[in-house]
C-alpha cells in the first residue's frame, strides 16, 4: 500500500525468497502479478514497476511460473456492472471516462507493449471469467476471446493460461450457487475448461463464500456481496469456527479423485460431437434455460408448461498413466437418462467400473440449499456388472455429475 517501488519489490521478494528457503516451491503454481489491475488507471506506470520487479523474482527462483492478468471483455458483460456497483470511486469513472468493457480491453494492451522488456519472462496470461451465457466468459466464448487476444497480441500468443477466478453469476445472485443446479453447470464448465489444452488451472471464485463449495461459519455463514450486507446468522455456533461442505463441493471431489489417478485426457465431447476442434456449449446456457424454468416453478405453473432446458451429456475421458484403467467424466442435465456409447481402440475393458455419482430429487434442483441444513443431494459409489471387449455403453442418470473407472487390459 506504499508507492516507493524499493519497497514494494522488496516485500515481493522477500516472500520469494522465504518460500525457496524453507523447501515450499513445491507448494507454488505460479504468482499473479495482482489482482484485476485493469480496472486501474495507469498501464503504463504498472507495466514499469513489474519491469523492475519481474527480474528480481527469476533471480531468487529461475523457473519461478509467473502470470500477468488481462481484461478482454463484452458489452453488457455481468461483471462490469456488478464492479461498477461495489468500486464508483474508481479515479477513470470520477474524471468522466467511459466505464465499458472498451476500456478495459484497452488497459490490457497498453500493458502488453509497457511490459515489452520483460514480457520473455512470463510464463502465463490470466482472465477472470464470469457470466454462464453465450457472450459471456464461462462458456467457450470465453476461450474464444482468449484465442483472439493472442492473435491481436501476439506477444502473448505462447503464454499458457490460468482463470483465477470464475463463477457463472456475478454479484446479482450470488445465492443461485447455493441450487445443485448451479453444481451441474460447474459440471459443465469444468469438463470444458479441461478440455483446453492451453488451459493449466482455474479457480471458483470464492470456494469458501456460499458459492457452493465449501461454508465457513464463524459465529455467521460467510456470504460475499450480500445486497443485504449481511451474513447467513449460525444459530448452531458454539464458539468453534467450523466448515461444511455445499453443493458443489461433490462435483469437485468426483472429478479430482479421478482425475489424480487418470491424469492424461484422451478426448472430450457430448451427445453430438467430440474431439478436438468440436465447441461444446453446454456452459453457455445458464441464464436462458435454468433461470426461466426456475421461475416458472416458483409461479406454480404445471411441469409440462415449464420452458425446456437445454441439457447436455458431456464427458471426458482420461487415463492412468500406466494405462491400466480408463476413467469417463461425465454430467447430465437432460430430463432423462442416457447411455452413452464407448469404444477402444488398442485396449479392452478387463472388470468391473466403479461409479461415483451425485444426483438430487428433480424436486430439489433449485431449492437454496442453506448451510446447517440437511443436505438434499446423494452421494453413491458403486461396483457395476463387468464389461468385457472393446464396446459397451455407461449410463448417467439425470441430473447427476459421475466418474466411472474402468480396469483395461491391452489388445
Amino acid at each position: 500500500r506504499v508507492s516507493d517501488i524499493g519497497s514494494v519489490k522488496k516485500v515481493i521478494c522477500d516472500y520469494l525468497r522465504w518460500i525457496v528457503d524453507n523447501g515450499y516451491k513445491d507448494c507454488v503454481a505460479g504468482f499473479e502479478c495482482g489482482n484485476e489491475s485493469y480496472w486501474g488507471n495507469d498501464p503504463e506506470l504498472y507495466g514499469a514497476r513489474w519491469s523492475e520487479i519481474i527480474p528480481e523474482m527469476k533471480r531468487i527462483w529461475p523457473d519461478v511460473k509467473i502470470g500477468i492478468p488481462l481484461a478482454e471483455y463484452r458489452a453488457g458483460d455481468p461483471d462490469i456492472a456488478a464492479v461498477r456497483a461495489r468500486a464508483t470511486g474508481l479515479e477513470w469513472v470520477q474524471g468522466g471516462g467511459e466505464f465499458s468493457f472498451s476500456r478495459l480491453n484497452q488497459w490490457s494492451g497498453r500493458f502488453i507493449v509497457a511490459l515489452s522488456n520483460q514480457i520473455h519472462n512470463v510464463s502465463h496470461v490470466i482472465y477472470h471469467f464470469y457470466g454462464g451465457d453465450g457472450a459471456y466468459g464461462c462458456s467457450a466464448s470465453g476461450f474464444a476471446r482468449i484465442k483472439n487476444f493472442a492473435k491481436v497480441f501476439p506477444e502473448v500468443a505462447d503464454k499458457r493460461v490460468w482463470i483465477t477466478e470464475w463463477r457463472e453469476r456475478a454479484d446479482e445472485d450470488n445465492r443461485c450457487h447455493q441450487t445443485f443446479q448451479s453444481s451441474l453447470w460447474k459440471g459443465h464448465y469444468l469438463l470444458s475448461c479441461l478440455a483446453q489444452p492451453y488451459l493449466d488451472g482455474i479457480s471458483l471464485h470464492n470456494l469458501g463464500s456460499l458459492a457452493g463449495g465449501i461454508s465457513v461459519s464463524t459465529g455467521d455463514w460467510n456470504f460475499q456481496f450480500c445486497p443485504t450486507q449481511r451474513n447467513y446468522i449460525d444459530p448452531d455456533y458454539t464458539g468453534t469456527p467450523r466448515m461444511e461442505i455445499g453443493p458443489a463441493a461433490p462435483v469437485f471431489a468426483i472429478y479430482t479423485d479421478a482425475l489424480k489417478k487418470h491424469p492424461l485426457v484422451l478426448n472430450h465431447g457430448n451427445c453430438e460431437r467430440q474431439g478436438k476442434g468440436a465447441v461444446i456449449w453446454a456452459s453457455a446456457l445458464y441464464y436462458g434455460s435454468s433461470t426461466a424454468q426456475m421461475h416458472a416453478m416458483a409461479m406454480g405453473r404445471p411441469k409440462e408448461k415449464w420452458p425446456k432446458l437445454m441439457g447436455n451429456v458431456e464427458w471426458a475421458v482420461t487415463m492412468s498413466a500406466d494405462k491400466s484403467s480408463l476413467s469417463l467424466l461425465m454430467v447430465n442435465t437432460l430430463a432423462r437418462k442416457i447411455d452413452m456409447p464407448i469404444n477402444l481402440k488398442g485396449v479392452e475393458f478387463a472388470g468391473e467400473p466403479v461409479v461415483k455419482s451425485v444426483t438430487i430429487p428433480e424436486k430439489y434442483l433449485y431449492a437454496h440449499l442453506i448451510p446447517g441444513e440437511r443436505p438434499l443431494w446423494i452421494i453413491k459409489e458403486e461396483k457395476c456388472k463387468p464389461m468385457s471387449g472393446t464396446s459397451g455403453a455407461i449410463p448417467i442418470e439425470h441430473n447427476t455429475v459421475q466418474s466411472v473407472t474402468i480396469p483395461l487390459k491391452a489388445r
